[in-house]
């Protein structure tokens, strides 16, 4: 199996000076300049948690926990770490992980940064930190899917927003040679409870 791109990683245990990025992010060269798909509402079978204040609901602070499976759904690796969400002014939410990935043999520092833009109740363009556009996202109804594409690859994603305190990404990566799946459980930790209250509202 080709290696999943997710976190970006600076390996301490790895080659020196080697880099690896996530969710086909090249560091400014290829996702960046290339446009997300549409999205639509997601089904499923856990009752979603309609969120329309996003800046509300994400800031803070979330443990992550994240497995990557193969296409068997075979384990691959996984990643434990946490994410500070921070508002930077005019509808602007910076996403910072960092944590531990656990790939193969390997096992190593990760670290990523992303923009949310608000655009709307509920809505916002998700950016990759040198501004090229990942996603848009809309969690007005609890629940998203969408996509990206990245050259010959396509990552799809369906989020979840399962309480004030728990949501989850899935993706889905196919290409010539990926076919892997991530999944990512985040859960608000203790003394940052956020502002939203159920139904969306403050």
């Amino acid at each position: 199996m080709a290696r999943p791109r997710w976190s970006s990683v600076s390996s301490r245990t790895g080659s020196p000076g080697r880099n690896r990025r996530a969710g086909g992010d090249s560091g400014g060269t290829g996702p960046g300049g290339s446009t997300g798909g549409r999205g639509r509402g997601d089904t499923g079978p856990v009752d979603p948690f309609p969120v329309t204040d996003l800046e509300s609901y994400l800031g803070g602070h979330w443990r992550i926990d994240r497995v990557i499976v193969d296409a068997a759904g075979a384990p691959a690796g996984g990643f434990t770490g946490h994410a500070a969400i921070t508002p930077e002014g005019d509808g602007v939410l910076r996403y910072r992980e960092r944590g531990t990935l656990r790939l193969g043999t390997h096992t190593g520092e990760a670290s990523r940064t992303l923009r949310y833009e608000v655009t709307g109740p509920g809505r916002a363009d998700v950016r990759f930190e040198h501004g090229g556009f990942f996603h848009a996202v809309d969690l007005r109804e609890g629940r998203w899917r969408t996509e990206h594409p990245c050259a010959a690859d396509l990552y799809r994603v369906a989020y979840r927003v399962l309480g004030p305190g728990q949501w989850s990404q899935e993706w889905t990566v196919s290409g010539p040679a990926k076919d892997h799946t991530i999944r990512s459980a985040f859960h608000r930790l203790a003394g940052h409870p956020g502002r939203l209250r159920p139904g969306g509202d403050r």
